[in-house]
């Protein structure tokens, strides 16, 4: 072979031996790059667990400590039996030393103890002799003793609140534990703690790249780096929003995302939430975020990644990777030259033409075994381009009719999904608005879940003269069809309200079964249209203070004094072609306590799949999950139920349209602090 042909093969070899080694040292750099992002960023998020437990630990830990010992205290039999008879000088002259060897020990030096059968407050300072006297009695009508008989009245054990002594500037814990004679309360006792200085170490961390936020569950600031974040600095400034979260993260939908992740964070206040959407951890920061139950409120550590790692740190391993890498294509280059032939070059490179759409022949004309197998090449070549360019055409008509095809589809699903919406915004109309509900209602929560973007439940209020009515219905089918359904029943509701009493929510159903089936069976002909729907009617009365229920298939759960028991509707639907239009509808009137709370579902909730076998979830549980929640306000009520159904379902889809509401009455003997109603 002529030397000229030689030196150019050589060159060829040196430029795929280039190629190999860019695409090499690329992948390897990429390679390197990744691996060092993913060490840092696991090495923030790792940082910023730990700090966000640490943080929390630092601030839980002395009021852990404080609780502690208040406890300790209050289970003193000493301090219990002179709770119960404090004017006895002897348990006097006994118990006093005993608080002041308390109050040496909590941190605040101090301590307080208020017998509950003369309601005398004693205070007493470690840094002064134990008082002769108490210092004030507590009185019922006194505003700034509302606190005591509060916690006497409503904590079982022990009870913190969180104040912001802006005299001070500093923010203070009160622990309040109850003593107890066996199962009479006999006192209350406590200290208080100042956590200022607990806290200033928590956000000046000292470490550079991390910062640490305090806020409560409204999104106020309770510490920061930047005084002027805190809450109560902004209000002093005059601007009040400055001092939130929704102020420093910037976007109302940032603070959205952090309220979700907050509930997260509150059903499990031992384990750190990282926060992953970049309005909460913007890029190059990591951060997390811990819940304090002690104090209601949460931390938000932020790390920024290049504070604790950087590209420096890697230097030596790049050095030793690169030179690795040169030695081995160094190698490679060598062996190369040695073994590649010229006619081998031209066939590879004719080979990358074809893989680019060229399809010119090898030009070897030689007799020897290279010629043949370039003529074999070149029919290859040109049986290739043939297949090539009819498959091109065929790809091209098919790829056409399926873009115009999927167009269409698109164009077709978009105008049904838009009249869905929209018949979800008309079907949205029929439901009372929230205000009303508020103003009517102690207190309330609902849960109202359509299988479909609408459905067939749908839950009603309605103002009477004397009162008001509340229900519950659960029409046939759901999606679309029960949407209509629901429309349907809303409007006989309604004619039926005014045409029969209001307070006697039998007769309104009674009515509304006969409006329904004369509606929804005029057509006699057709069997296979065969519709209605389950309720349950509640009508409270004010004047009385009793609750009238009627059910239809549906049955009432009621709560009070610690027990939870089932109240059944009749067990006839209404509407449908086989109720019977005369039938009646048992009513029960249940006097209404002040703490009293109904619930009215409807059976989506019950049949909901789950479990390990995808069986529903039964009356029985539900009423299991109802009888936990007793005690709790409401709102906490509806955040446990929700926790419940959503262990129970797991990964099985939601089967039904799903409706239920708690709600607790106002009643006439319900204080005017506690009644909402009363505006």
């Amino acid at each position: 072979m002529p030397p000229a042909q030689h030196h150019s093969l050589k060159q060829r070899v040196l430029r795929l031996v280039a190629v190999i080694s860019l695409v090499g040292a690329g992948l390897t750099l990429a390679m390197f790059f990744s691996l060092g992002n993913s060490t840092m960023q696991s090495h923030a998020r790792q940082t910023a667990r730990l700090l966000a437990v640490d943080a929390a630990n630092h601030i839980r830990t002395p009021i852990r400590r404080e609780l502690a010992l208040a406890r300790k205290l209050a289970d003193t039999p000493l301090l219990a039996d002179w709770a119960r008879d404090d004017e006895n000088p002897k348990l006097r002259q006994q118990a006093l030393p005993e608080l002041h060897r308390y109050a040496q020990h909590f941190s605040g030096g101090s301590v307080f103890f208020v017998t509950a059968p003369s309601l005398h407050y004693y205070f007493l300072d470690a840094a002064t002799p134990p008082p002769p006297a108490p210092k004030y009695t507590l009185a019922p009508d006194k505003a700034r003793d509302v606190w005591y008989f509060n916690t006497m009245r409503h904590v079982g054990d022990y009870a913190m609140n969180v104040n912001y002594d802006a005299v001070l500037n500093t923010t203070k814990v009160w622990i309040n534990v109850i003593v107890r004679a066996g199962d009479r309360k006999v006192g209350l006792a406590g200290t208080g703690l100042d956590l200022g200085l607990f806290i200033k170490d928590v956000v000046d961390t000292g470490t550079p790249g991390v910062s640490m936020i305090l806020f409560d569950h409204t999104g106020k600031i309770q510490a920061h780096q930047d005084p002027l974040r805190v809450a109560i600095n902004a209000s002093r400034a005059g601007d009040p929003a400055y001092g939130t979260m929704s102020s420093l993260l910037g976007e109302d939908s940032a603070w959205s995302l952090l309220q979700a992740r907050m509930t997260s964070a509150r059903h499990a206040p031992d384990t750190p939430q990282l926060l992953s959407a970049p309005a909460l951890s913007p890029a190059g920061t990591v951060s997390a975020l811990v819940y304090l139950p002690e104090l209601a409120w949460y931390g938000l550590v932020r790390v920024d990644t290049s504070a604790l790692l950087n590209w420096t740190d890697f230097a030596p391993m790049g050095i030793l990777l690169i030179g690795s890498l040169l030695i081995m294509l160094a190698a490679l280059t060598w062996i190369l030259n040695r073994v590649v032939l010229s006619p081998l070059a031209l066939l590879t490179n004719s080979t990358r033409n074809i893989a680019a759409g060229k399809y010119e022949p090898v030009l070897i004309s030689s007799p020897d075994e290279f010629g043949s197998l370039a003529a074999s090449f070149n029919e290859m070549s040109a049986t290739v381009r043939d297949h090539t360019e009819n498959l091109e055409n065929l790809v091209r008509e098919r790829t056409e009719a399926l873009e115009a095809s999927r167009d269409t589809l698109q164009a077709r699903n978009k105008q049904i999904l838009d009249s869905i919406e929209y018949a979800r915004a008309i079907q949205q109309t029929i439901l009372p608005p929230q205000s009303q509900l508020d103003i009517h209602l102690r207190e309330h929560f609902l849960i109202w879940r359509p299988r479909d973007i609408v459905g067939g439940d749908f839950y009603t209020f309605a103002e009477t003269a004397g009162g008001w009515t509340l229900g519950v219905a659960d029409c046939t089918g759901h999606g679309v069809p029960g949407a209509f359904m629901s429309m349907a029943a809303h409007a006989a509701m309604e004619h039926a309200m005014a045409t029969v009493s209001t307070d006697n929510p039998g007769q309104i159903i009674g009515a509304m079964n006969r409006i329904m089936r004369n509606s929804l069976h005029r057509d006699a002909k057709n069997p296979a249209l065969d519709n209605g729907l389950d309720l349950g009617l509640c009508c409270f009365c004010r004047n009385t203070g009793t609750l009238r229920f009627a059910g239809a298939r549906m049955d009432l759960l009621v709560s009070e004094q610690g027990s939870v028991r089932r109240v059944r509707g009749t067990a006839h639907s209404i509407g449908y072609r086989r109720s019977d239009p005369d039938a009646l509808f048992e009513v029960h009137d249940i006097p209404v306590l002040p703490d009293t709370v109904f619930y009215l579902f409807s059976d989506g909730i019950t049949d909901q799949s789950g479990g390990k076998k995808g069986f529903g979830l039964g009356r029985k549980k539900l009423i299991q999950a109802v009888e936990e929640c007793t005690g709790r306000p409401l709102e906490a009520q509806q955040d446990l139920l929700l926790r419940r159904l959503a262990e129970h379902q797991g990964t099985f889809s939601q089967r039904d349209d799903i409706t239920m509401i708690g709600f607790r009455p106002c009643t006439n003997n319900t204080s005017t602090q506690e009644n909402a109603c009363e505006r």
